[in-house]
């Protein structure tokens, strides 16, 4: 809106703010509403991204052990018209398999690790179904902000979210079309996007006068006092990457009590929408036993059915998918040669089967084979092979001998293939080994390959290793190029530099004075999962030249909640610099105990007045903390007279 000569009115420039926004859509039902009197609804977007792997349970999980009342989600269909959490069009970057989701079988998609590659504490961890996500939210009382991706699936979806009774309690988002038609018991409320730091308490209310919502979406910030603003004009969502951040805005010190459901129906189903049941259930069958001689021919007879649907220039892939799934479950040890001699077939497609079911069978005796086709004409295979290789070292790792023959193989893939998907599978399969003779080869690649996945593989493949060696490479990946399809290498790299540990702490610290904001918010809370090691660095900053550094090094030491730091941060709250005044009284609220409040007591009349209510808010703090302590030991001193 431009308006000449005229001032424009409060509702004219409210009006202005509200039309500038990005509109989401909610529906709820006409006689309830998502937002819950005086109540902000803090949404972690696709869990705790900094610590675990995106839209997984265990990424949740942890979201509302925080505190979070919400989560956003990403939402996909497979191939099957399975309802599944997924960011990407493919698989590839947050599980160990490949694949678009939408040509892929759910049978197939649940096979996939999608948490290994954040540590192994999240080994295992599947791609959720929405219904599990679902009766999650439902069992924790969270709302759910769906952003789906895929085209027409409207009446699915709603039938399914009405189906757990949670219709009330989910927003849509993405590319949906129609949805009040076909479900007319629905209202359209409008979800209205407003800057954290334009919000006005006006601005709010006019939306509710008008029946709608207002959002500060705070996906790349972790500016507290940003948010605390957004909260005390009564904003209705946030949404953000940090839900650790926001709780402690709350003063939420303890983890919260998380209900998690039961195993997907699905997991633990039979395989579903295929014309191989019957096989498949045959051969399952087969294995629960022995068996006699006419048992074993029975088995062997349906083995080769499955085998003939492989190659079969009739049966469509899916079932030729299905058909090397139910073969490398089978106890025949005639399957690794039978599945051998398949890789020498004259179609791709059967060697990719083939290959495939190599490696779901996780015997080492399908290394071999699976390294000659590393040379393969067809990428496709040469991706099966390596992904293969990969699923069995998670569960049988060779001897020293054949891990350096599979490295050097893997190594000669990453330097010299063509196609950036091969050299991307190579080098996130690589760190499996966590061998320090690849830290090299893995920083020259790094420093020289002109593709940004194989850049990403690399660094996390150097995290998982863990040698020092790789910290000046992996710094230097972190503050440098700041184009788009960077950002998830450097991601990758600041959580590498993570996983090093404390030979990384130096090379974050400096990372802390950084121009770009993205790479200081990237080291602070890499320094923050790194912990105790990163304080005496952090305390040495204190007393920088630069203030940013100063301000930014006592947020850090708040965070990671050492008493080391608390002389150090005494001596900050004499800073010149109102800033690092407020940092340190921050830091100490959440690490000091008694001792410090007097210290905080004089700077109740600094010039400074958000100075005077960081005081007042950490003194409060502390003695909340010192009463919770003083009560619990009372509590244990009674049971210890009973």
């Amino acid at each position: 809106m431009v308006l000449v000569n005229k001032k424009p009115s409060r509702t004219e420039y409210i009006l202005s703010i509200l039309i500038a926004t990005a509109v989401l859509s909610l529906c709820i039902t006409a006689s309830s509403s998502i937002i819950p009197d005086n109540k902000v609804i803090i949404v972690a977007n696709k869990g705790v991204l900094d610590v675990a792997p995106e839209n997984t349970m265990a990424a949740f999980k942890m979201a509302v052990e925080l505190g979070a009342n919400g989560i956003m989600v990403d939402l996909r269909r497979t191939k099957d018209k399975r309802l599944v959490l997924m960011h990407d069009e493919e698989i590839d970057r947050t599980t160990d398999g490949m694949g678009r989701v939408d040509m892929m079988l759910y049978d197939e998609l649940r096979l996939y690790d999608a948490g290994s590659w954040r540590g192994d504490e999240f080994k295992g961890e599947r791609v959720p179904l929405l219904s599990d996500v679902l009766m999650f939210c439902k069992l924790n009382g969270l709302k759910l902000i769906l952003d789906v991706k895929h085209f027409g699936i409207e009446r699915q979806l709603i039938a399914l979210i009405k189906e757990y009774d949670m219709i009330a309690h989910v927003y849509f988002w993405g590319i949906l079309r129609n949805i009040r038609e076909l479900e007319p018991s629905l209202s359209i409320y409008n979800l209205l996007f407003v800057k954290a730091n334009e919000i006005e308490r006006d601005t709010v209310e006019f939306a509710h006068a008008e029946r709608n919502h207002v959002c500060i979406k705070m996906l790349n910030s972790d500016n507290r006092e940003v948010v605390k603003k957004g909260i005390s004009k009564k904003a209705d969502v946030i949404i953000t990457n940090f839900p650790q951040l926001i709780m402690d805005i709350f003063h939420a010190d303890n983890p919260c009590e998380v209900i998690l459901p039961g195993p997907s129906a699905y997991v633990e189903g039979q395989m579903l929408n295929t014309n191989l049941e019957d096989e498949v259930e045959m051969v399952d069958l087969s294995l629960n036993g022995t068996g006699d001689k006419g048992e074993m021919l029975y088995v062997r007879d349906e083995l080769s059915s499955l085998f003939r649907i492989i190659q079969s220039k009739e049966v469509n892939e899916d079932d030729a998918r299905m058909a090397a799934l139910a073969i490398s479950g089978a106890m025949e040890k005639s399957v690794v040669p039978l599945l051998t001699e398949l890789l020498t077939h004259k179609k791709a497609k059967v060697r990719r089967n083939a290959a495939w079911a190599l490696g779901l069978r996780m015997d080492t005796d399908g290394i071999n084979p699976l390294l000659k086709m590393l040379e393969d004409d067809d990428e496709m295979v040469r991706r099966e092979s390596i992904l293969g290789i990969k699923r069995i070292l998670t569960v049988n790792m060779p001897g020293e001998k054949r891990q350096e023959q599979i490295i050097d193989a893997l190594l000669t893939v990453l330097r010299n293939d063509k196609v950036p998907e091969v050299r991307y599978d190579a080098a996130r399969t690589i760190g499996d080994f966590r061998n320090i003779e690849t830290v090299g080869p893995l920083i020259k690649v790094l420093q020289n390959d002109p593709d940004w996945r194989v850049k990403s593989a690399c660094a996390g493949s150097l995290g998982q290793v863990g040698n020092e060696n790789a910290v000046k490479s992996l710094k230097t990946l972190l503050i440098t190029d700041h184009s788009l399809e960077a950002a998830w290498a450097r991601k990758r790299a600041a959580w590498a530099l993570t996983d090093i540990g404390a030979p990384s702490v130096n090379s974050l610290v400096e990372a802390l004075r950084d121009n770009e904001e993205n790479v200081r918010q990237r080291a602070h809370w890499a320094l923050i999962n790194i912990g105790k090691p990163s304080v005496q660095a952090l305390v040495g900053r204190l007393k920088d030249t630069n203030k940013d550094m100063r301000i930014m090094s006592a947020s850090t030491l708040g965070w990671i909640n050492d008493e080391y730091a608390i002389n150090a941060l005494k001596w900050s709250l004499k800073d010149r610099v109102p800033g690092v005044r407020m940092a340190a009284i921050w830091a100490l609220g959440r690490i000091g105990n008694a001792n410090v409040i007097e210290p905080l007591r004089k700077l109740r009349k600094d010039k400074n007045f958000r100075v005077r209510m960081r005081v007042t808010e950490s003194i409060s703090r502390i003695n909340d903390r010192v009463e919770a302590l003083a009560a619990a030991e009372a509590a244990t001193a009674d049971d210890a007279d009973n």
